[in-house]
């Protein structure tokens, strides 16, 4: 299933299933599939879960999925998608500093949203 040019321009979707309450997430756009952190979400993996991106906090949706999670090894992610995912954090003051930051994120576990067809 191909994303929506609406989810490529926004970076949070509220994520649920049937056994888990909406928590919001950080994600970034890798191919057709969204990304985050696998810390930063429930866990659900391999049961059906549903994603709704809003266009502000409280606002109407822009797209609304569903799919399955699973967790991918960050080599199996496009670097800039996990860049994408750091925008927001500072990662050192030095080019040594902000490599080792990187490398230390990309060791974190990443989870993949993959949408179903509709």
């Amino acid at each position: 299933m191909t994303l929506s040019a609406a989810v490529t321009r926004h970076h949070t979707a509220w994520v649920h299933c049937t056994a888990c309450r909406p928590h919001p997430v950080r994600y970034a756009v890798d191919g057709d599939r969204l990304i985050w952190f696998a810390d930063r979400s429930p866990s659900p993996q391999g049961r059906p879960v549903f994603a709704t991106v809003h266009e502000i906090a409280g606002g109407p949706a822009v797209a609304e999925m569903s799919g399955r999670l699973r967790e991918v090894a960050a080599d199996d992610v496009d670097p800039n998608a996990v860049i994408d995912l750091l925008e927001h954090v500072s990662l050192g003051r030095t080019a040594d500093e902000v490599a080792a930051s990187i490398a230390g994120h990309r060791a974190r576990p990443i989870v993949a949203f993959e949408p179903s067809a509709p």
